[in-house]
């Protein structure tokens, strides 16, 4: 090409440096891109808070506030698709997990330990206590009566056998 100038080309304009700058602002290539997305992830799975993690791709990476929290709402939502499409495995792991913990835990006669592992068993499966009723009823003559009671409520019953 010989060294005449196009009229419709627009040439970078020279800094106060003498180095010659574009006017428009650069893109970030694909790399440069994948490289932010793998920190910002990187940066959520430490559980950092969300204005941290804009401030510090904003000045590592030298972009706008809007563009550092869309690549964050990007992540954000790439994990949520993930959770979402192994929600049932990991469901399913998590039963067969707190299923192991409450045999090993009755065999060691750790009652605690198996309350423990059986109400968080019980959340997963949707059965979760909201509350507890306590009530007493003093005993007379004549034969006690067990009922169970589908309120959608656990309710505990102890009776006492009356000489």
């Amino acid at each position: 090409m010989s060294g005449k100038q196009d009229p419709g080309e627009v040439q970078p304009a020279a800094g106060r440096d003498g180095i010659t700058h574009s006017c428009a602002p650069q893109r970030a290539g694909k790399a440069e891109r994948a490289r932010r997305l793998a920190m910002i992830g990187e940066l959520l799975g430490r559980n950092m808070p969300s204005g941290m993690i804009v401030a510090r791709v904003m000045s590592e990476f030298g972009i706008g506030e809007r563009q550092a929290r869309a690549d964050l709402a990007k992540v954000r939502g790439q994990w949520e698709n993930e959770l979402n499409r192994e929600a049932p495995y990991l469901r399913a792991q998590l039963v067969y997990t707190l299923q192991h913990m409450i045999f090993e835990a009755f065999a060691d006669r750790a009652w605690g330990a198996v309350t423990a592992a059986c109400r968080e068993l019980a959340k997963i499966c949707g059965l979760a206590m909201t509350k507890v009723e306590v009530s007493t009823v003093p005993v007379t003559t004549g034969p006690i009566t067990r009922r169970v009671v589908a309120t959608g409520t656990l309710q505990a019953a102890t009776t006492v056998n009356h000489a």
